[in-house]
């Protein structure tokens, strides 16, 4: 999970579910509502739209 702060609730959770390896890929981004905003086989792929916010926040 990710958080904002320390004191706050999970900003996205990453769900590993093999169970879906072969169909939609296992692992998972969740927001902290329950929508899925990323799915795929590598979690390379499926972290890299939360690392791009990152990284605008450390140039900024």
């Amino acid at each position: 999970a990710a958080f904002r702060r320390s004191a706050d609730r999970p900003e996205v959770w990453i769900h590993k579910r093999p169970e879906l390896h072969s169909k939609q890929g296992a692992f998972s981004l969740v927001s902290e509502h329950g929508a899925v905003l990323k799915r795929g086989h590598d979690l390379s792929l499926v972290l890299a739209p939360l690392e791009r916010r990152l990284m605008r926040l450390v140039r900024d």
